[in-house]
Protein backbone atom coordinates (compact mmCIF):
# COMPACT_ATOMS: atom_id res chain seq x y z
CA UNK A 1 0.00 0.00 0.00
CA UNK A 2 1.32 3.45 -1.31
CA UNK A 3 0.75 6.55 0.41
CA UNK A 4 -0.63 5.71 3.72
CA UNK A 5 -2.89 8.59 5.28
CA UNK A 6 -1.67 9.78 8.96
CA UNK A 7 -4.53 10.16 11.58
CA UNK A 8 -5.44 12.76 13.75
CA UNK A 9 -3.63 12.42 17.31
CA UNK A 10 -5.50 13.00 20.69
CA UNK A 11 -3.03 14.00 23.41
CA UNK A 12 -2.77 11.12 25.89
CA UNK A 13 -4.24 11.45 29.46
CA UNK A 14 -2.18 14.55 31.20
CA UNK A 15 -0.66 16.12 27.75
CA UNK A 16 -1.57 19.42 27.19
CA UNK A 17 -2.40 20.50 23.76
CA UNK A 18 -1.42 23.95 22.10
CA UNK A 19 -4.21 26.58 20.66
CA UNK A 20 -4.22 28.16 17.86
CA UNK A 21 -2.85 31.51 19.20
CA UNK A 22 0.12 29.40 20.44
CA UNK A 23 -1.05 28.86 24.60
CA UNK A 24 -1.20 25.45 25.97
CA UNK A 25 -4.84 24.96 26.49
CA UNK A 26 -7.54 21.08 26.12
CA UNK A 27 -10.11 21.06 23.88
CA UNK A 28 -12.39 21.86 27.20
CA UNK A 29 -10.65 25.20 27.23
CA UNK A 30 -11.06 25.84 23.73
CA UNK A 31 -15.01 25.11 24.43
CA UNK A 32 -14.37 27.47 26.85
CA UNK A 33 -13.30 30.07 24.87
CA UNK A 34 -15.44 29.69 22.13
CA UNK A 35 -18.79 30.19 25.23
CA UNK A 36 -17.58 33.56 25.89
CA UNK A 37 -16.81 35.49 23.12
CA UNK A 38 -18.22 35.04 19.33
CA UNK A 39 -16.60 36.81 15.51
CA UNK A 40 -18.37 39.17 14.10
CA UNK A 41 -17.83 40.20 10.42
CA UNK A 42 -15.04 41.91 10.93
CA UNK A 43 -13.12 39.45 13.37
CA UNK A 44 -14.12 41.27 16.21
CA UNK A 45 -14.42 39.20 19.37
CA UNK A 46 -17.68 40.26 20.29
CA UNK A 47 -20.11 38.98 23.98
CA UNK A 48 -21.88 35.66 22.85
CA UNK A 49 -25.37 36.14 23.80
CA UNK A 50 -25.40 33.06 25.36
CA UNK A 51 -22.64 33.65 27.74
CA UNK A 52 -23.20 34.29 31.28
CA UNK A 53 -22.53 37.67 31.33
CA UNK A 54 -23.43 39.28 27.77
CA UNK A 55 -22.68 42.95 29.08
CA UNK A 56 -18.91 42.03 29.23
CA UNK A 57 -17.03 42.66 26.55
CA UNK A 58 -13.45 41.35 25.73
CA UNK A 59 -12.43 44.85 25.73
CA UNK A 60 -12.71 45.03 29.58
CA UNK A 61 -14.57 48.10 29.14
CA UNK A 62 -17.53 47.78 32.61
CA UNK A 63 -21.11 48.62 30.77
CA UNK A 64 -23.04 51.92 31.53
CA UNK A 65 -25.61 52.49 33.34
CA UNK A 66 -27.48 53.27 30.91
CA UNK A 67 -27.35 50.08 29.38
CA UNK A 68 -30.40 48.57 30.18
CA UNK A 69 -29.07 44.71 29.71
CA UNK A 70 -26.19 45.63 31.63
CA UNK A 71 -28.34 46.64 34.77
CA UNK A 72 -30.41 43.09 34.81
CA UNK A 73 -27.05 41.39 33.93
CA UNK A 74 -24.38 42.43 35.84
CA UNK A 75 -21.87 40.15 37.21
CA UNK A 76 -22.55 37.98 40.06
CA UNK A 77 -26.43 39.08 39.79
CA UNK A 78 -29.21 36.84 37.83
CA UNK A 79 -32.04 38.37 36.48
CA UNK A 80 -35.52 38.78 38.13
CA UNK A 81 -38.38 37.26 36.76
CA UNK A 82 -42.13 39.07 36.77
CA UNK A 83 -43.42 35.74 36.87
CA UNK A 84 -44.50 33.93 40.39
CA UNK A 85 -43.18 30.37 40.56
CA UNK A 86 -46.18 28.11 40.63
CA UNK A 87 -47.08 25.22 43.34
CA UNK A 88 -46.66 21.71 42.45
CA UNK A 89 -50.17 20.31 42.10
CA UNK A 90 -52.69 21.11 39.54
CA UNK A 91 -53.22 24.92 40.19
CA UNK A 92 -51.26 28.15 40.90
CA UNK A 93 -51.01 29.89 44.23
CA UNK A 94 -53.45 32.07 45.24
CA UNK A 95 -51.54 34.94 46.22
CA UNK A 96 -53.92 36.32 49.09
CA UNK A 97 -53.87 32.43 50.65
CA UNK A 98 -50.70 30.39 49.58
CA UNK A 99 -51.71 26.96 49.71
CA UNK A 100 -50.56 24.75 52.46
CA UNK A 101 -48.30 21.74 51.13
CA UNK A 102 -50.01 18.47 50.58
CA UNK A 103 -51.15 16.31 53.29
CA UNK A 104 -48.88 12.43 53.29
CA UNK A 105 -51.28 10.36 55.63
CA UNK A 106 -55.21 9.42 55.18
CA UNK A 107 -55.49 11.03 58.88
CA UNK A 108 -53.26 14.34 57.96
CA UNK A 109 -55.75 14.83 55.20
CA UNK A 110 -58.98 13.98 57.17
CA UNK A 111 -57.62 16.26 59.61
CA UNK A 112 -56.68 19.19 57.14
CA UNK A 113 -60.41 18.90 55.46
CA UNK A 114 -62.26 18.76 59.00
CA UNK A 115 -60.19 21.97 59.80
CA UNK A 116 -60.40 24.65 57.09
CA UNK A 117 -58.39 27.85 57.05
CA UNK A 118 -59.55 30.89 58.45
CA UNK A 119 -60.32 32.18 54.66
CA UNK A 120 -62.70 29.91 53.52
CA UNK A 121 -64.90 31.41 56.72
CA UNK A 122 -68.05 34.12 55.71
CA UNK A 123 -66.98 37.46 57.14
CA UNK A 124 -69.66 36.78 59.86
CA UNK A 125 -67.90 33.38 60.91
CA UNK A 126 -71.29 31.73 60.56
CA UNK A 127 -70.63 29.70 57.34
CA UNK A 128 -67.59 27.96 55.54
CA UNK A 129 -67.23 27.71 52.04
CA UNK A 130 -65.01 25.07 50.34
CA UNK A 131 -63.84 25.05 47.28
CA UNK A 132 -62.85 21.61 45.17
CA UNK A 133 -59.31 23.81 44.06
CA UNK A 134 -58.84 23.86 48.39
CA UNK A 135 -59.69 20.06 48.57
CA UNK A 136 -57.25 19.04 45.74
CA UNK A 137 -54.50 20.88 47.23
CA UNK A 138 -55.03 20.24 50.80
CA UNK A 139 -55.28 16.14 49.71
CA UNK A 140 -53.00 16.01 46.54
CA UNK A 141 -53.72 16.24 42.89
CA UNK A 142 -53.09 11.88 43.03
CA UNK A 143 -56.25 10.99 45.00
CA UNK A 144 -58.47 12.80 42.68
CA UNK A 145 -59.85 12.16 38.74
CA UNK A 146 -61.64 14.35 36.57
CA UNK A 147 -65.62 12.96 36.45
CA UNK A 148 -66.88 12.70 32.71
CA UNK A 149 -67.94 15.59 30.79
CA UNK A 150 -70.16 17.69 30.77
CA UNK A 151 -68.83 19.33 34.04
CA UNK A 152 -64.89 17.61 34.14
CA UNK A 153 -65.14 17.94 37.62
CA UNK A 154 -62.65 16.66 40.40
CA UNK A 155 -63.70 14.00 42.35
CA UNK A 156 -62.02 11.69 44.81
CA UNK A 157 -60.30 8.79 43.02
CA UNK A 158 -62.45 5.48 44.23
CA UNK A 159 -59.28 3.53 44.37
CA UNK A 160 -57.91 5.99 46.73
CA UNK A 161 -57.78 5.25 50.72
CA UNK A 162 -59.26 8.71 51.38
CA UNK A 163 -62.30 7.51 49.41
CA UNK A 164 -62.25 3.85 51.33
CA UNK A 165 -60.92 5.19 55.13
CA UNK A 166 -61.44 8.97 55.31
CA UNK A 167 -64.72 8.28 56.79
CA UNK A 168 -63.35 6.27 59.54
CA UNK A 169 -60.83 8.72 60.14
CA UNK A 170 -63.79 11.15 61.22
CA UNK A 171 -64.50 12.69 58.17
CA UNK A 172 -68.33 13.71 57.88
CA UNK A 173 -70.64 11.90 55.38
CA UNK A 174 -71.64 15.31 53.24
CA UNK A 175 -67.65 16.58 53.20
CA UNK A 176 -66.96 12.90 51.70
CA UNK A 177 -69.98 12.93 49.26
CA UNK A 178 -68.98 16.10 48.28
CA UNK A 179 -65.49 14.47 47.51
CA UNK A 180 -66.57 11.89 45.59
CA UNK A 181 -68.81 13.94 43.22
CA UNK A 182 -70.97 17.20 43.26
CA UNK A 183 -70.74 20.85 43.05
CA UNK A 184 -67.44 23.06 42.81
CA UNK A 185 -68.22 24.57 45.69
CA UNK A 186 -69.51 23.14 49.57
CA UNK A 187 -70.85 25.73 51.87
CA UNK A 188 -71.73 24.29 55.48
CA UNK A 189 -72.10 25.80 59.22
CA UNK A 190 -69.13 26.57 61.41
CA UNK A 191 -70.73 24.45 63.60
CA UNK A 192 -69.93 21.88 61.28
CA UNK A 193 -66.42 21.99 61.76
CA UNK A 194 -66.30 22.19 65.70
Amino acid sequence: MSGSKSMPTTPSKGERQTMSDGTPGSAHDRGRDLDSTTSDATGEASPNPRSPNPAATSSGTSPTAGDSQALVFETGTTPVSPRRPLNPGLYAPDPANPAPEPATTVADVVYRLMHPDQSLYSEDGTTVTLTIIWAVLVAGPERFGLTTPPDGRHSLDEADYLHHYGRFYGLSPQIWEWLTGGEDTLTLPASHFA
